[in-house]
């Protein structure tokens, strides 16, 4: 038995985040056929890593900025910090901090998915096309791939905690 750090960003990303996006990302890079329970079970497994990925960048800014009380007021502080280290990196990041809110309250942005082919200098190899979510926002002429958001996202979290750079 054990105890699970929930409180600190460390022991969340640790415990609940990182295997998140680790099942996320084996349930996508399955070279499975693109069927619907294959589409179920990686969106469901994206939902679950795109949930608490937004929720991670909450832990952080409460680490840095613990006495400001509205979660809102500590992201504003924290998004320069992240933008002067990476500014798709936030994009991706607000992503998937859009993405959870349209799945907890009314969407505002319109979602869809649909396939790509693998590719070779980021997919796992396979015979099958990977599935890809959108989410459009409507100031945007493109939509947002969230399969690759939560990737980006994941990726910038665990550099962080890598020590690669410094917020």
């Amino acid at each position: 038995m054990g105890e699970l750090d929930l409180n600190g960003s460390r022991g969340y990303f640790k415990d609940l985040a990182g295997p998140a996006f680790d099942d996320f990302w084996c349930a996508y890079q399955a070279d499975r056929p693109l069927d619907r329970r294959n589409f179920s079970l990686v969106y469901r497994r994206l939902i679950a890593a795109c949930m608490l990925l937004n929720h991670f960048s909450d832990k952080i800014a409460a680490e840095f900025w613990p006495g400001v009380k509205k979660g809102e007021d500590r992201l504003k502080k924290l998004e320069p910090l992240i933008e002067a280290v990476s500014p798709a990196a936030l994009l991706k990041l607000n992503a998937c901090r859009h993405f959870s809110n349209d799945l907890k309250h009314v969407a505002n942005k319109l979602h869809s998915f649909g396939s790509r082919p693998r590719n070779p200098g980021y997919d796992d190899p396979g015979e099958h096309d990977v599935f890809c979510f959108f989410m459009k926002y409507q100031d945007k002429a493109d939509p947002v791939d969230l399969c690759i958001a939560a990737g980006d996202a994941f990726n910038f979290w665990r550099g962080y905690y890598s020590h690669e750079f410094r917020l």
